[in-house]
């Protein structure tokens, strides 16, 4: 995962000197490699109580994803992002974004703490 300030700061550094970025292809990434359940247990850290990941099935996601009113091809996309990620997919990081913007990536707690009023359910 990684912090969308982030994204915007690595497409900034990218836009300001395009030049050594020509026909590069980018990988970035968070600072850490993050399960669910991880991000579950920072916002715990960050409202003082319990938070958890309580999985479902990708199908499970689809299917309350259709019933809700989400267009089919969000659903089936967000399925497909399930399945990956449980597979492994995001279990690793990349040096990438550090050696464009020239820091390390925001840890998702650190946006826990910043964005604390707007993910509180």
């Amino acid at each position: 995962m990684i912090d969308v300030r982030d994204i915007g700061d690595f497409a900034a550094a990218v836009l300001r000197d395009p030049s050594p970025h020509h026909g590069r292809t980018y990988t970035i990434t968070g600072p850490a490699a993050l399960s669910l359940r991880d991000a579950a247990a920072d916002l715990a850290t960050v409202y003082g109580e319990p938070v958890t990941y309580q999985p479902l099935s990708p199908d499970d996601v689809r299917g309350a994803m259709l019933e809700s009113g989400a267009p089919e091809w969000i659903a089936s996309v967000t399925k497909e992002y399930l399945v990956a990620y449980a597979a492994g997919w995001g279990d690793f990081t990349t040096p990438d974004f550090a050696e464009v913007v020239g820091r390390p990536a925001r840890p998702f707690a650190e946006f826990a703490r910043d964005h604390a009023g707007l993910l509180r359910p």
